[in-house]
């Protein structure tokens, strides 16, 4: 077991979102998952990797405005979050 697993496996079971080295893709469908939306992209995206925990009783709202660090625009249409 390496330590990443170990981590991301704790993180999970202590109820956080661990998204060290993770591509906005792998983030957004453990997001949609839990979150219970859709996703949808218009434009390339980012290749950025995310760094930072997230605890997941957060609100979906105040997750996608962590997000925006990343200088990607989001939007939600009824349940589908479209990224831009």
């Amino acid at each position: 077991v390496s330590k990443t697993n170990l981590e991301q496996d704790l993180s999970w079971k202590n109820g956080i979102f661990n998204f060290n080295g993770a591509s906005l893709p792998v983030v957004l469908r453990q997001l949609s998952r839990w979150y219970d939306i859709e996703v949808k992209y218009e434009g390339k995206g980012t290749s950025q990797k995310l760094i930072g925990k997230l605890p997941r009783k957060l609100p979906f709202s105040e997750v996608v405005k962590a997000l925006q660090v990343l200088k990607v625009n989001f939007r939600m249409e009824g349940n589908t979050l479209i990224v831009q």
